[in-house]
């Protein structure tokens, strides 16, 4: 085997090693809720599969050049073919996540830059097509076979790489253009990436036995990684402040004075008329200010379980000022998930205090419900009370208090979704669904 195979089968191998560890790096963050999936990230993804592909292919074709044999003819043949079909295709990808992303990002993206990065690929299938008839000569062609099976570049071999070229070169003019629409770190990026392919494509046509586009591809893709990552690491901080801040929010609006000066008053008069229930009370109260006030200190998930009583104990109180005009059902079936603190508490204190209270029925209900279907917990709270327009939510700590709040945190810390079902006049459905496989990070 000549010198220069091994050298590309050394680097070739080390570079599918590579991408595929950052294939599966990649692969996996974006199952994680620490930054939502974007299309370009898919992209980006699908990206990294295809270069592995293609260079796994590239290798493979060393193994067979210059078998004599009819297998080893035909080998050799469709793994050069593939090995210069992945390249168009993988400028193509390239191309579609540069333009993505910057549309992502409030960028333009012109009909004529689109068009002028697919017809230079179209151009590149179709003389990868004249190629194949034109196996045994040199005159036209990417490449050609001599009497040996040996594989030889062929006079249209550079067209290959000027066809790529003029795609990144149209992809440079597009992002100067837009460069003010892109963040700085999407800009150096894309940037630093193209530069890098485009020093290879030189290399390539002017050394041609060693693989530099593979190199120049593999480090672009790299680039684009570590993009996604520090665009991630971004996301990350801003995410975990603005949870903060809704976290902080939601409990200045459920520590309100009136509650705890009701709950108080209660107390008061139950210890001179019934002293074991009074002693109940306080302990519902402490449950309450105890949930709401540890929610502060935990920067991560927290026990069903431990935010249910949490809002027990808010209810609890509540029973005790209003008698049987409120009835509390919980039909708990799973109670081994993790949800975000101050969850259940503010939705059962909406259902008590903007419908069952304001309900013209004599008794108002209040079901709390969980269950498990299809990798997923579901949470339920319903009311039978006057219902609402969901339309008109607003989340100005007045009326049907945190349901923002809580769909917002519900969604960034969980990946999961909330939503909210009320007719006004027959009352109101929440459902939180919890994906019971993922994972969160607590950062």
């Amino acid at each position: 085997m000549p010198t220069n195979y091994i050298v590309n089968i050394t680097i070739e191998c080390f570079l599918v090693a590579i991408i595929l560890m950052f294939a599966a790096l990649l692969s996996a963050e974006m199952n994680k809720s620490a930054k939502q999936v974007t299309r370009s990230d898919k992209v980006l993804l699908t990206m990294f599969y295809i270069n592995a592909i293609g260079l796994a292919v590239d290798v493979a074709s060393y193994f067979v050049d210059g078998k004599a044999s009819i297998t080893g003819m035909y080998l050799n043949r469709s793994l050069i073919f593939m090995s210069f079909l992945y390249g168009p295709i993988l400028i193509y990808v390239f191309a579609n996540y540069i333009f993505t992303k910057m549309e992502e990002e409030g960028a333009t993206v012109n009909k004529i830059s689109s068009m002028l990065t697919t017809v230079p690929v179209i151009c590149d299938l179709l003389l990868l097509m004249v190629t194949q008839f034109t196996l045994y000569t040199n005159s036209w062609g990417y490449y050609y076979f001599d009497s040996f099976n040996y594989y030889l570049h062929g006079k249209l071999y550079f067209l290959h790489y000027l066809l790529s070229a003029i795609v990144f070169a149209v992809c440079c003019v597009q992002m100067v253009i837009e460069h003010n629409k892109l963040k700085k770190n999407t800009y150096y990026a894309i940037t630093g990436a193209t530069f890098v392919v485009v020093i290879s494509l030189i290399l390539q046509v002017i050394v041609t036995n060693i693989t530099f586009i593979h190199i120049g591809n593999a480090a672009a893709i790299v680039i684009f990684f570590a993009g996604y990552e520090k665009e991630r690491n971004e996301y990350i901080l801003q995410t975990r402040d603005k949870i903060n801040q809704m976290r902080t929010s939601l409990l200045l609006s459920q520590i309100q004075p009136h509650f705890i000066f009701n709950a108080l008053s209660v107390i008061k008069t139950l210890i001179g008329k019934d002293p074991d229930t009074a002693q109940k009370a306080v302990g519902y109260f402490s449950d309450f200010l105890r949930g709401t006030t540890e929610s502060l200190e935990s920067d991560s998930l927290i026990p069903f379980s431990d935010d249910l009583k949490t809002a027990m104990g808010y209810l609890e109180i509540e029973k005790l000022r209003f008698g049987d005009s409120i009835k509390i059902i919980t039909d708990i079936r799973e109670d081994d998930f993790k949800i975000p603190a101050l969850t259940i508490q503010p939705m059962v204190e909406n259902a008590v205090k903007h419908g069952v209270r304001k309900s013209m029925n004599s008794v108002g209900t209040v079901i709390i419900a969980t269950d498990k279907r299809d990798d997923n917990y579901y949470i339920r709270i319903i009311d039978d009370g006057v219902g609402f327009d969901p339309s008109t939510v607003k989340d100005d700590g007045k009326t049907h208090v945190g349901l923002k709040n809580v769909k917002e945190r519900i969604e960034l810390e969980t990946n999961g979704s909330f939503e909210i079902d009320s007719k006004i006049g027959e009352g109101t459905k929440i459902t939180i669904k919890i994906p019971a496989v993922r994972e969160v990070e607590d950062e």
